[in-house]
């Protein structure tokens, strides 16, 4: 009998890194769940609906990444083998000067210019980083900071800057 490089007790992963980006992942998700919203985050003692708990959004969060997390996982195990492309190694220093010029605006202009503002400005830099060309995304750039912000306000009651609006 002949054994095979290929058999049952050497199974190796798809792609690595996603296992391991996953697995961190999913202890950081885990411990925040566990750990950190029931430590940490006061929940008022009488709540009419669970969804106005101060809990309840970061549970959801957390549980949304340790499942994505998860699916990460699996998808290192058992997906395809990638072929290592080397155009995807790091980006031009423009890209990644642009995402950290977007994170400061929106970090530093939040409480000065308002949600609504800093959100459209910080997400159109993003656009501009990544090599997106169609002036139809560029209206998500005005359209998802508008309703992230109405949400906020509206449904989950959270006060947030908007300068002119308020």
């Amino acid at each position: 009998m002949t054994t095979s490089s290929e058999d049952a007790t050497s199974f190796r992963p798809a792609n690595t890194s996603n296992v391991i980006v996953g697995a961190v992942f999913l202890v950081g998700a885990l411990f925040f769940i566990f750990y950190m919203v029931p430590h940490h985050i006061q929940e008022a003692p009488l709540v009419k609906n669970p969804m106005m708990s101060p809990r309840w959004l970061p549970g959801i969060a957390g549980w949304l990444t340790a499942i994505f997390s998860l699916l990460l996982i699996l998808e290192g195990l058992f997906g395809q083998k990638a072929e290592h492309d080397k155009s995807q190694d790091g980006g031009p220093a423009l890209r990644w000067m642009l995402m950290i010029v977007a994170l400061a605006v929106y970090f530093f202009l939040f409480e000065w210019v308002g949600a609504i503002i800093t959100g459209v400005l910080a997400t159109v830099i993003l656009f501009a980083a990544h090599p997106i060309r169609q002036w139809l995304v560029y209206i998500l750039a005005l359209v998802f900071p508008v309703a992230v912000v109405f949400f906020f306000i509206q449904v989950l009651d959270v006060p947030l800057p908007l300068l002119f609006l308020s």
